[in-house]
């Protein structure tokens, strides 16, 4: 193996870890999808690996660190394959259909088609490869969509901005939503459906403590606020990746907000977000080297 591709990998972890995006990929035509895991910088494969322990105990069976360590290395290769292919997306030619990943349409339940047929809240968690998802549901809803993002470097932003408006999607940063929410929730408070992923690292003062594969564990309020407010149903689901590299899509029940309403509205927040976070549990188990939690610190008292 070159030890250029071992640096990129250590690159984009490095800074995926810090919450950049890899624009080292902008000019890059090959990524190995496999690598040392050696090669993966300390704290991303920490977390990554109590991520993976943490989702095997929940089971009730003894954790096998020669399986912690092989779910490492493919969750690793799976993310890696993933930002690859949404930088080849980004970089098409004007004009010229993106390289998408094969997508195995799934069959979608007739409670979803019903939800996807009114105003909503999409929930679901860092996997699979997002832009794949954007094209699924662009296909699968009407009207337009309000997203969830994190705020990136100036000239990735702007990209990712204008591609996004090719999908009829709304961009919504996540610490404008913290600083100014009056003003956020006036500006998306007509949008049919708001995507957002519930394993953002949360802010301070905007987290709710929740179970999370047996374990107490923080997830940002936000989604289920909004949910509660509006009285919207939230739909979690996730793009997530097959044996084959192809990727298709996995839904949980619907969450309706109202089953969960309570005097106490803190603890209407909390219910609901941990309905969401319970439907999207079987969803990591059954996937979990789709589960890309590399910077994420989920669980209260992590180390």
């Amino acid at each position: 193996m070159g030890s250029r591709v071992e640096t990129m990998a250590k690159t984009v972890l490095v800074e995926v870890a810090l919450g950049t995006p890899p624009v080292l990929l902008d000019r890059c035509s090959l990524i190995l999808p496999s690598f040392p895991l050696e090669s993966i910088p300390v704290e991303p494969l920490t977390n990554l690996k109590f991520a993976i322990r943490t989702i095997l105990a929940s089971s009730g069976k003894a954790v096998d660190e020669k399986e912690v360590k092989r779910l490492a290395r493919e969750t690793t290769s799976n993310f890696l394959t993933s930002v690859k292919e949404i930088f080849d997306i980004l970089n098409a030619k004007p004009g010229v259909e993106p390289p998408w990943p094969k997508f195995v349409k799934p069959e979608i339940p007739d409670e979803v088609r019903a939800f996807l047929s009114q105003k909503g809240i999409i929930a679901s968690f860092h996997s699979g490869n997002v832009l794949t998802a954007a094209n699924f549901f662009r296909e699968v809803v009407t009207g337009d969509v309000a997203v969830f993002m994190e705020r990136q470097p100036p000239a990735l932003q702007k990209r990712l901005i204008s591609f996004a408006e090719t999908f009829g999607i709304v961009p919504v940063f996540v610490d404008d939503m913290i600083k100014e929410p009056t003003k956020m929730f006036r500006k998306i408070r007509g949008i049919p459906y708001l995507v957002t992923l519930f394993d953002r690292p949360p802010k301070k003062n905007s987290a709710v403590e929740v179970d999370f594969f047996g374990k107490p564990a923080l997830f940002l309020e936000e989604p289920a606020r909004l949910a509660q407010s509006w009285e919207r149903p939230i739909l979690p689901v996730a793009v997530v990746k097959l044996g084959d590299g192809a990727y298709t899509a996995e839904f949980g029940k619907i969450v309706r907000p109202k089953e969960y309403h309570k005097e106490n509205k803190q603890e209407a927040v909390r219910a609901t977000t941990q309905a969401v976070i319970s439907e999207l549990e079987p969803i990591i188990r059954k996937y979990p080297t789709s589960f890309y939690s590399f910077y994420e610190r989920f669980w209260v008292g992590q180390d």
